[in-house]
C-alpha cells in the first residue's frame, strides 16, 4: 500500500477485532486473578496463579461466545452430535 493511504475497512476491522479480543481476555485476567491483591510472596506465586486462572479459562469458565458452556462441554456436545 502506497504511503500514506489507510488500509481498506474490512482489513482495519479485522485489526481491530483482534485487538478487542486481546483487551477483553486481558481484562477479565485482571479482574478475575487480582480479586483486590497488591502483591503475591514471590514471583513464583504470582505465576502459578496466572497459570491456574488460564488452565480453568481455557478448560472450565463459562464462554458466552459457547452458548455459557465451558469449552469442555462443548466439545463433547459437538462429539456426541
Amino acid at each position: 500500500m502506497p504511503p500514506g493511504r489507510c488500509p481498506p475497512v474490512h482489513e482495519r476491522d479485522r485489526q481491530l477485532g483482534g485487538q478487542r479480543t486481546a483487551e477483553s481476555f486481558n481484562a477479565t485476567f485482571k479482574r478475575e486473578t487480582l480479586h483486590g491483591r497488591k502483591h503475591w510472596a514471590s514471583e513464583r506465586e504470582a505465576r502459578l496463579d496466572a497459570f491456574r486462572w488460564l488452565n480453568r479459562y481455557n478448560t472450565r469458565r463459562r464462554h458466552s461466545r459457547l452458548g455459557q458452556r465451558s469449552p469442555i462441554a462443548y466439545e463433547t456436545a459437538l462429539d456426541t452430535a
